[in-house]
This record gives structure tokens, sequence and C-alpha cells, in this order.
């Protein structure tokens, strides 16, 4: 079995409770319910995965902002290197756009 990517995950499980959905609404009267049952723990499945990526996606940002850069020095001038605005060499985060900075 392959890796899959959150999206893929969840196309698969959107299909999977289709599929269900199809077969509960196909279903006679005599059933007991478990049709929505698993199409109810197929959707609290991808709400899971939603959240998860959604968490994995943000826990990526905050690294990427907490890693420090040197401010470029431009005309001796200092630059942060994300926002390409002008910043002081002894802050540690850039006033504009939060970047970490490495003190120089």
């Amino acid at each position: 079995m392959g890796k899959f990517t959150y999206e893929e995950l969840l196309r698969q499980l959107e299909s999977a409770r289709t599929y269900f959905g199809g077969m509960a609404a196909t279903a006679d009267g005599s059933e007991d319910g478990s049709w929505e049952q698993e199409i109810d723990a197929l959707a609290e499945a991808m709400d899971i995965i939603y959240d998860y990526r959604k968490q994995g996606d943000r826990l990526s940002e905050l690294e990427r902002r907490e890693i420090s850069i040197a401010p470029a020095q431009r005309r001796g001038i200092y630059i942060c290197q994300k926002c390409s605005r002008r910043t002081n060499p002894a802050h540690t985060y850039c006033h504009f756009c939060g970047q970490r900075q490495r003190v120089k």
C-alpha cells in the first residue's frame, strides 16, 4: 500500500461516504440504522483528517517563521529577506512581517 496525500485520502473517504449513502437510500426500511452509523463515522474521519492537515500546515508555517534569517545589507541599509523592508540588525524579529532574524 502506497502513501496517500491528505487530498487523496479525503477523496477516498468521500467516495465511500457517497457509496454508503447510496446503499442506505436503496436499503429497505428494515435496517437498524447501521448505514447511518457508517456514514457518520466516515464524516467524522474526514473531519479529523481535515483538522490534522490544517494543523500540519500551521505547524509548517510556524517552523518556517521561526527559522532565523540574517538580514541582507544593501547600500548600508539592512533589509528583511522575507518582506524586503528596512530592518534593524539588532532586532530579533522583523517589525513588518514577523520573520525571525539572526542578530548581527
